[in-house]
């Protein structure tokens, strides 16, 4: 959902390059967009920028006499991401001073099989038996594998491929599909989830800006082309085959189609406690708060309705470096949690993050009061939705004679 600044940046391209829009407002509309989506996401932003420039080269190659015009819109289209680079200034001189020590995720580990582009996982209607025992196989996650393109559409591909050949925009649109194709299977190819032969996206994995990309994200980019190859061979469709395209792409449009009962929705229910301000008279101000919801990630709406008065000890940041991952207590405690932790690591780990209360939502209380009472907690508040425990010692122990 946070790329949708890409297509707008490609329209704008596109306008500019049939003369209908200024360079003035070319460059303030692309700036505009370029800055919302590093914003949004710097990922996206960099891999934008990187099948941008792939499409910019395969556009220039094929463009024959509109190539002066192209080239025109590639300047302006520079001079806004310059300007988008001085704009975020601030956040790009931490991240060169603060770079990371590695990548964040195995490429290869986040990539498309190549059963991905023909087998439906179960994040779309219409997934047969077969195809999940077959994408069970799968690296990728089933919510993040963008891969599946299905039958009809490489239907498409290839009858585009045979009525369009002698146009000189086709094989750019092709080349441009099967170039992210292939980035989007990572360094190495997958088979079923078995590991063969190295890829084209082993060269650059490690490279500045994009070595925190996840490949099987890329398939985002190639099905923008997709769209422009099925608009095009529909618009130029002859009268007497002109519903026979019409089936392969509505088809394709149908296999696509998302299974949403399967994409989870959780109810952002704020407890009691915090929505009433009933926090204000039993938490102080920037203490640090140690959070132990019912779901994973929803002790950040608990901050969010203190309006950032309070510390968090723990909260859920998607996925984390190497050097923290394996941290106690690194994913933090919830009422669905499947490990647990000993009163020992706990003790240790909130007195290294100075936690002077622990905030414990009423579904997880009954599994983890023993533990926080192993450590000299105690409960000082209930209400609301949630415990507030506090330290009997003054500090955090599993020795009980401590003084």
């Amino acid at each position: 959902m946070l790329i949708f600044p890409v297509p707008i940046a490609v329209y704008l391209v596109i306008r500019r390059l049939e003369g209908s829009l200024g360079r003035l407002t070319f460059v303030v509309l692309m700036t505009l967009s370029l800055t919302g989506l590093f914003l949004f996401s710097t990922e996206v932003f960099a891999t934008a920028a990187f099948f941008g420039v792939i499409a910019f080269l395969i556009a220039l190659i094929s463009a024959g006499q509109d190539r002066g015009r192209l080239c025109g819109v590639g300047v302006l289209t520079a001079l806004a991401y310059g300007i988008t680079f001085v704009l975020m200034t601030p956040y790009l001189v931490s991240a060169v001073k603060n770079p990371p020590e590695s990548a964040i995720r195995d490429a290869s580990q986040v990539s498309v099989d190549l059963l991905s582009f023909v087998v439906p996982r179960g994040s779309v209607l219409i997934s047969p038996g077969f195809a999940t025992d077959v994408s069970a196989h799968f690296l990728a996650h089933t919510i993040e594998d963008a891969g599946y393109v299905s039958v009809a559409l490489l239907f498409l591909l290839v009858g585009f491929a045979i009525t369009e050949r002698r146009r000189k925009g086709t094989w750019g649109l092709l080349a441009f599909v099967a170039v992210v194709s292939i980035a989007a299977l990572g360094p190495v190819l997958h088979v079923m989830g078995r590991p063969s032969v190295s890829l084209p996206w082993k060269l650059v994995e490690h490279a500045p800006l994009i070595q925190n990309a996840t490949p099987d994200r890329f398939p985002a980019y190639s099905a923008l082309a997709i769209a422009v190859i099925g608009a095009l061979w529909l618009a130029r469709a002859p009268s007497r085959t002109a519903v026979y395209r019409w089936g392969v792409v509505g088809l394709g449009a149908v296999l696509l189609f998302p299974n949403l009962g399967a994409i989870p929705h959780l109810p952002q229910t704020v407890p009691l406690f915090f929505s009433s301000g009933e926090y204000r008279n039993v938490l102080r101000a920037d203490e640090v708060v140690f959070a132990i919801p019912k779901d994973k990630g929803e002790e950040l709406t608990w901050q969010e309705a203190t309006d950032y008065s309070i510390q968090l000890a723990q909260g859920h940041m998607g996925v984390l470096p190497d050097r923290y991952a394996h941290e106690p207590l690194s994913t933090g405690l919830n009422a669905r949690s499947v490990a647990g932790v000993s009163p020992a690591t706990l003790a240790a780990w909130l007195q290294e993050r100075q936690v002077t209360a622990i905030v414990v939502a009423d579904a997880a209380q009954q599994r983890f009061a023993p533990l926080i009472r192993s450590v000299g907690g105690a409960s000082v508040y209930e209400g609301g939705g949630v415990s507030v425990w506090r330290s009997t010692q003054g500090v955090w122990t599993s020795d009980r004679t401590a003084p």
